[in-house]
């Protein structure tokens, strides 16, 4: 890394220490007493695993309508999801209410509020809840590792997916996409189920148009925590538990792409694990900062 670029790292990471600290001064700066809280938090959240639950956190935002200075208030387990402010007397808009690490806990959240008041004589209340509690519960379930693929070889191609453990050449029935879209000589075709947080390419390798379904399967993307994969990763699985070289998931990985300063929240790292014997190949694609699993990809036959 040229002085250049360190030099524009420092500049940056200094604004957002500013920027953190300021936005934290105003909200405690007011004379009324004000309470963000995250209401009715779902038992199956108190099930998951820690890593998890410091993935996800709550953001919202406020608008003064009189001055329009914007405030953020975020609620996340260091402040178990409720956080006391102090703001100026007036009415302020509810911006956006958003949860983030939905992929891995399937939690949307909302609020029953357009605007709130603050006063000095009272205490303005603002509660966040879940959008749909049984989607929570649906998510939850099928983001629990079956007993086969927990067992399953790293490449034995195997996947689970709607709570079954199948391989991945038959993951196009288990999947809400169009198959039957047509697929011409020799080309590649990506279905996506947004639901699952899914993608699947197919590969046509005959000399006619066939039908996706027709095809074969070549690889499958999983960005959501419902989708699991050999000896039971996810992408809700801690980085250090899939990569580490002598206690994690998979072991050392065969090598790295990407970024050479894993966790400095400069670009994606990849960790890639291929079998010497079949050509499968598992790509893990961690965020910026190296914190989660951003997806995982199965390809099968990959030879270079």
């Amino acid at each position: 890394m040229n002085k250049k670029k360190i030099c524009l790292l420092c500049i940056g990471i200094l604004l957002l220490f500013l920027s953190g600290c300021g936005n934290k001064n105003r909200l405690k700066d007011g004379t009324c007493k004000g309470r963000v809280y995250f209401r009715d938090i779902p038992k199956e959240f108190s099930m998951m695993d820690e890593h998890v639950k410091n993935l996800f956190t709550i953001r919202v935002e406020l608008t003064n309508l009189t001055t329009e200075k914007k405030y953020e208030i975020v609620l996340d387990t260091k402040n178990e999801f409720r956080e006391d402010i102090m703001m100026h007397p007036g009415t302020y808009r509810i911006n956006s209410v958003f949860a983030n690490g939905y992929d891995y806990t399937g939690i949307t959240v909302t609020c029953d509020k357009e605007s709130v008041e603050f006063r000095r004589d009272i205490e303005t209340l603002i509660p966040i809840t879940i959008s749909d509690p049984e989607s929570v519960q649906q998510f939850w379930m099928d983001s629990q590792p079956q007993p086969e693929i927990r067992v399953a070889d790293q490449y034995s191609a195997m996947i689970q997916v709607n709570r079954k453990v199948i391989p991945i050449e038959n993951i196009l029935d288990e999947m809400n996409a169009d198959s039957s879209v047509p697929v011409e000589p020799y080309k590649k075709q990506v279905l996506s189920d947004t639901a699952k947080g899914l993608s699947v390419t197919v590969e046509n390798d005959t000399g006619e148009e066939q039908p996706a379904s027709a095809c074969k399967v070549i690889a499958v993307t999983a960005s959501k925590s419902c989708i699991l994969f050999p000896e039971g990763v996810s992408v809700a699985t801690a980085p250090e538990v899939i990569c580490n070289r002598d206690t994690g998931v998979y072991g050392e990985p065969t090598k790295f792409t990407g970024m050479m300063l894993f966790g400095w929240n400069l670009d994606t790292t990849n960790a890639i694990y291929q079998d010497a014997e079949n050509g499968r190949r598992i790509t893990i694609s961690f965020s910026g900062d190296g914190s989660a699993v951003e997806t995982i990809t199965y390809e099968l036959g990959i030879y270079e």
